[in-house]
């Protein structure tokens, strides 16, 4: 996370804006997920950022769920939303 600090309190959505995940479309599902956040009414409760390489620019784009430490690589646009399940 180069140098990044997630509090464990916040949840936080990490998004790679590395060169690989950049090339495909990571900048286009940072906004899909931050319209997500607002339209559920998270923006307040959920930080979303922008992140380096994770070095898996084969796998990307790769998204990241903290605390949690979930993984999600080969991320697309239309996989951006916010589950309604979720409890933030």
């Amino acid at each position: 996370m180069a140098g990044e600090s997630v509090s464990k309190e916040t949840p936080t959505i990490l998004v790679c804006l590395g060169t690989g995940c950049v090339s495909s479309n990571s900048p286009q599902i940072y906004d899909e997920l931050a319209a997500e956040l607002k339209k559920h009414n998270l923006s307040d409760k959920v930080e979303l950022k922008f992140t380096g390489c994770h070095g898996f620019c084969q796998r990307g784009p790769i998204v990241i769920v903290e605390p949690e430490g979930i993984f999600y690589s080969e991320v697309k646009v239309k996989d951006a939303e916010v589950n309604n399940e979720w409890e933030w």
